[in-house]
């Protein structure tokens, strides 16, 4: 019975790791996402309106690339 409840607790321990391990990921990448926008946030302040537009574009491009990855690992 001892054995049975050790196995369960290590079972459940391997279970939970990789989630553990994708939230880790995903909140690098939201930092990631957000440093984007303040720095778009700061050239249109400076009035760097087309530098501001290729950085949009840029955070565009990568918050497609993590939806789809979320997809992928959550539904995949």
């Amino acid at each position: 019975m001892k054995i049975s409840r050790i196995i369960c607790i290590i079972w459940f321990l391997f279970l939970i790791h990789p989630i553990s391990i994708l939230a880790a990921s995903n909140e690098e990448n939201w930092e990631k996402l957000d440093r984007i926008s303040d720095q778009a946030l700061q050239m249109v302040k400076q009035e760097r309106y087309k530098d501001a537009k290729q950085l949009l574009t840029h955070f565009s491009n990568e918050f497609l690339r993590l939806n789809q990855l979320g997809r992928i690992i959550f539904n995949g």
